[in-house]
């Protein structure tokens, strides 16, 4: 199950629930994601169309396990790689 939230003018949170872990805390992946065509932005249901096959996108990533999740780099860990 998903869900999407308007984060600002043109930025969108993508919400994944993958279940929950063994303290009772819900496991979810999130994504944001922003549109940049103006044209979408106005067609509010093109927008919502748009919204949702990204989510389903999402969704089918991390349930494969393709997902990588984003990881803040240190610059000193940077340079060893």
């Amino acid at each position: 199950m998903g869900s999407i939230q308007k984060r600002g003018t043109n930025s969108y949170r993508l919400i994944v629930e993958l279940g929950y872990d063994a303290q009772g805390k819900r496991v979810q992946e999130k994504k944001t994601i922003r549109v940049e065509d103006l044209a979408l932005l106005r067609a509010t249901k093109r927008l919502e169309s748009y919204l949702e096959t990204e989510l389903v996108k999402f969704q089918i990533e991390v349930e494969s396990g393709n997902y990588v999740k984003p990881e803040r780099m240190t610059f000193e860990s940077f340079i060893e790689q």
